[in-house]
């Protein structure tokens, strides 16, 4: 991959960095839409398909760039999106909880399975979800 402005290949460090730097500004954004569907439950409606594409874009390259717990996780956070529908707010802990772990990862920069504890983590999360009618 090129640096568009000095058209330089980026190393895999640079590359990882930049990934982190994203998945970063991404869970902020994450939060700040927690954050206005617990002040405003209504606002499922309009802001459910960024939560999908932002949570899209952080799973999508986490085990690319090392992260495999990011997509794990990523992955169970686009489900429970999934599962409610456009009149359906998820429960909101449940988001919450996905979004508090995809932050943990981050700063701690836990790289792979995150071990058993990774597991744990990954596994509750998905049968939280999977109890999810829908």
């Amino acid at each position: 991959m090129r640096n568009p402005s000095t058209s330089r290949v980026l190393s895999e460090e640079e590359l990882v960095a930049s990934y982190l730097e994203v998945a970063r500004k991404d869970i902020g954004d994450l939060e700040k839409l927690a954050c206005q569907l617990h002040e405003d439950p209504a606002t499922w409606l309009t802001i459910r398909q960024t939560i999908y594409q932002v949570v899209h874009n952080v799973k999508g390259q986490g085990t690319s760039f090392g992260y495999p717990l990011m997509t794990r996780v990523g992955e169970s956070l686009m489900r429970l999106v999934k599962t409610a529908d456009g009149s359906t707010v998820p429960d909101l802990r449940l988001l919450d909880a996905h979004i508090a772990a995809l932050r943990t990862i981050l700063q701690h920069n836990i790289r792979g399975h995150g071990g058993a504890s990774g597991e744990v983590l990954a596994e509750k999360l998905e049968a939280l979800v999977a109890a999810v009618p829908g």
